[in-house]
């Protein structure tokens, strides 16, 4: 029976209570929530509050030898009780040592048997994931997924998907918030003869706001493709993937790159360019990053952006991490000295595309007072 104080408490309430019983889940996703079977012994009402919370989110992290059994037993009880099926909302899995392909029929089963899932994290495959992906195609509430994995384990070195099947994921998913993919050889990216284009429904993503695509190239087309059906976007990363892939491909180029950007003028709040992609952009970006409205984390080199370019614009940039010449110190310190410039500057992360590369140590002392006198946070060789 409950006591007299707890009686009196709302469910409510005990849920985000037995909600924060396991902090150590957001540092380590898998960790067992041991606390919440202590909860269920107190009542019959606090096993079903710990119940809940416990289908609430699925961590799968199957290092045993019994993986495939335990998922099946998992499996039996949703479809037994399906109001338990009802009340999972995310499905965190983590492929067991013996990398059975029955875990992905049995994953799937899961997916399809969960009716309102908004989050699926995926640490790695087992082989044959056509059953998987067929689960996830019918899962309409996705609001994040996440693919990841250390190259070096991924069993047999076997893609998730192609990459036009990819995207064809994405947009069958119209509440999709974030999506990451992260091991680069995760998708397929190799073109089938006479494979026709990607379809492509404009808008079909427009609760998109986060992408990190490390497994995706961002060459013409498929950037052409974010912009198409992800015209909310706020968080973009933009790998250089080129020399880790089987075949080359080419980077975007500026044209395509700033039409994109134009596309996310008004919602996009954080850009990564990776330093690797070196002189294949043209320093043409300043126009249209200088004017966003909302960006405030930006990241890329000066081959992307002039320094001196850094004196207009940037209304709520907060954060920038340059990659630069060790010659150019001198041309940010005058960016930040112009009048207006980078206004909203808190932190700055000057790193050199040399790392034999040592700047004037008079620049870097001016840069360091002005950064001191506007409060900027600094972080440059040399200082």
């Amino acid at each position: 029976m409950d006591s007299s104080i707890a009686s009196r408490v709302p469910n409510e309430v005990l849920e985000k209570i037995f909600f924060e019983t396991n902090p150590d889940r957001e540092k380590t996703p898998f960790t067992p929530n041991y606390a919440l079977t202590q909860l269920a012994l107190v009542s019959k009402r606090f096993a079903t509050l710990a119940q809940r919370e416990l289908y609430r989110i699925l961590y799968l992290g199957l290092e045993r030898p019994d993986a495939v059994r335990a998922l099946a037993r998992l499996c039996d009880t949703i479809a037994d009780k399906p109001a338990l099926a009802a009340n999972v909302r995310g499905i965190f899995y983590s492929l067991s040592s013996s990398a059975h392909a029955a875990e992905n029929l049995f994953l799937a089963e899961l997916v399809f048997k969960c009716p309102r899932l908004v989050d699926f994290e995926m640490n790695q495959w087992a082989p044959n994931t056509t059953v998987l992906i067929d689960a996830l195609t019918h899962c309409k509430t996705l609001q994040s997924v996440r693919i990841t994995g250390d190259e070096g384990d991924i069993y047999g070195d076997t893609p998730f998907c192609r990459v036009s099947k990819f995207w064809a994921l994405l947009q069958g998913w119209p509440d999709l918030r974030r999506v990451v993919v992260e091991p680069i050889l995760a998708l397929d990216i190799r073109s089938r003869a006479n494979a026709p284009p990607p379809t492509v429904t404009p808008d079909a993503c427009s609760s998109l706001i986060f992408v990190n695509l490390e497994a995706v190239p961002m060459h013409d087309e498929n950037l052409r493709i974010l912009s198409a059906i992800a015209p909310h976007l706020a968080v973009l990363t933009i790998h250089d993937n080129t020399m880790e892939l089987a075949e080359m491909v080419p980077p975007p180029t500026t044209q395509t790159l700033s039409a994109a950007l134009v596309r996310w003028k008004h919602s996009l709040t954080s850009l990564e360019i990776a330093p690797e992609m070196g002189d294949n952009l043209d320093p043409h970006l300043h126009p249209i990053l200088s004017t966003m409205p909302q960006l405030r984390s930006l990241s890329l080199r000066s081959s992307h952006l002039a320094p001196l370019s850094l004196a207009s614009g940037f209304p709520v940039l907060s954060a920038l991490k340059f990659t630069i010449e060790a010659g150019q110190v001198g041309e940010v310190l005058s960016s930040l000295r112009a009048q207006g410039g980078l206004p909203a500057l808190r932190k700055l992360r000057i790193r050199f595309s040399e790392s034999n590369q040592r700047a004037d140590d008079s620049v870097l002392e001016e840069l360091q007072d002005v950064c001191d006198e506007r409060d900027i946070q600094l972080d440059c060789p040399g200082l």
